[in-house]
């Protein structure tokens, strides 16, 4: 886990905060794929024996379980979380856990703007 330093934007205005990030190398992305992978392919085998809804649900949970290994594969890091100050009216932001696509946003609870959170190599 690595916490990274992040640049708040609404409009022209400015702040900064912190999220934590995870990061996977090659070995934990096979990891994490296969996991998925065998977790969906066990599901459809355990549907076989459901009558009728198998001819749905075993195609179904195979192609879910390839989708799952791609997406593992592909998710080199995700953001567990942070905190930032909202750059118009200086309340909290807590930064959720997503997919790390920058920039991220999220809702500013208390003037209900959309704040845009981009990486930042450094703080100035």
């Amino acid at each position: 886990m690595v916490t990274c330093p992040v640049v708040i934007k609404i409009d022209q205005s400015e702040a900064h905060g912190d999220v934590t990030v995870q990061q996977f190398n090659s070995s934990q992305r096979w990891g994490r794929a296969l996991k998925s992978l065998g977790l969906f392919w066990l599901a459809a085998a355990a549907a076989i024996l459901i009558p009728v809804a198998h001819f749905v649900l075993v195609p179904g949970f195979f192609i879910a379980g390839l989708v799952g290994f791609s997406k593992g594969m592909s998710t080199e890091e995700i953001v567990l979380g942070g905190t930032c100050a909202c750059p118009k009216c200086n309340s909290q932001i807590t930064i959720s856990r997503s997919a790390a696509k920058w920039p991220l946003s999220e809702p500013c609870m208390k003037c209900r703007m959309n704040v845009s959170i981009t990486r930042s190599p450094a703080r100035n």
